[in-house]
């Protein structure tokens, strides 16, 4: 059955039910009884007289509805029915394994549950303890047993102070005239109309800004990732570079330890070669390698390249 149509009906039929609320079990889940909240103290009578409403054509029983009463438990002696304050107990009283003692503080709990009321296992000031359950049924019982008398004593007090009224208008002067203008209401709707749009624009230069901040940011992103790149490749030129130099030094070292000693050798053999038979040299061809035999001695001090 649906609680909303249940719930219509029930006031179509009875003006008096103000609320109707469907009940839960401990985990929270939808049973089938539900709470009747009324605004008549006579209707409610009337239904714990007859025991049955009626409701989307059918007939349902009613019981009497008994809220669990608020039961004061003292967090120094764990006793029912007093606060601390009102506790004449000297010493203080553990929660845990119900033993006493002058301060909980320096108190060496066993850590073992045993209830002061029961015995049980759990804390003094479970709710689960029967002695506790008991007390509460009890005490809610002994609440809604004196309520119908304290309601009768109210109406019949209502009653005598309505008899004894007397209306007198001269009691109650006019009150004087409003010093504020009336409020045009087109003017301020206007205006809200007026903070609405401003508010649009206002939401649209946002997303702009945020549009263009996005753009700035893959833009920022995108040169980071080209300066890195720019970065690796300036990297490896320099290591490259590097061996180059390295290389070139190695092929320096080899020209001068090894190729120009060599030239130098094979010039001198080709100086004395160049002696004919008769002892004449020809002297074209020593020109040429008096010339070249001065170059290498220039590159092997060091004074002139080797290219």
């Amino acid at each position: 059955m649906d609680i909303k149509e249940f719930s219509d009906d029930l006031k179509t039929i009875h003006p008096e039910i103000h609320n109707v609320i469907r009940l839960k079990n401990k985990f929270q889940n939808d049973i089938k009884l539900v709470k009747l909240e009324l605004l008549s103290n006579t209707f409610r009578e009337e239904l714990l007289k007859t025991g049955k409403i009626r409701a989307n054509g059918l007939i349902f029983d009613i019981d009497e509805y008994l809220s669990p009463a608020t039961v004061l438990i003292c967090t120094k002696c764990r006793g029912i029915g007093h606060f601390r304050r009102q506790c004449t107990q000297i010493d203080e009283t553990c929660n845990v394994c119900g033993h006493n003692c002058p301060d909980l503080r320096q108190h060496q709990c066993s850590n073992i549950n045993k209830c002061i009321h029961c015995d049980g296992n759990h804390l003094s000031n479970s709710i689960k303890c029967p002695v506790i359950k008991e007390f509460r049924a009890d005490l809610t019982k002994k609440l809604f047993s004196n309520k119908p008398a304290i309601l009768r004593h109210n109406n019949n007090n209502n009653n005598q102070e309505n008899q004894n009224y007397i209306h007198n208008t001269i009691d109650y002067p006019l009150l004087p005239l409003s010093q504020r203008p009336p409020t045009n209401n087109t003017s301020v709707m206007n205006k809200l109309d007026e903070v609405l749009i401003g508010m649009a624009k206002l939401n649209e230069s946002f997303e702009r800004i945020a549009k263009k901040q996005y753009e700035l940011e893959q833009f920022i992103n995108h040169k980071n990732e080209q300066d890195e790149y720019l970065l690796n490749k300036v990297e490896q030129l320099t290591l490259s570079n590097n061996d180059t130099k390295e290389n070139m030094i190695k092929n320096e070292k080899l020209i001068k330890n090894l190729i120009l000693p060599t030239l130098e050798l094979i010039s001198k053999f080709l100086y004395h070669s160049n002696l004919k038979a008769n002892g004449v040299d020809d002297a074209d061809f020593k020109c040429q390698i008096e010339t070249k035999r001065a170059l290498l001695d220039l590159v092997l001090t060091g004074k002139k390249d080797c290219i």
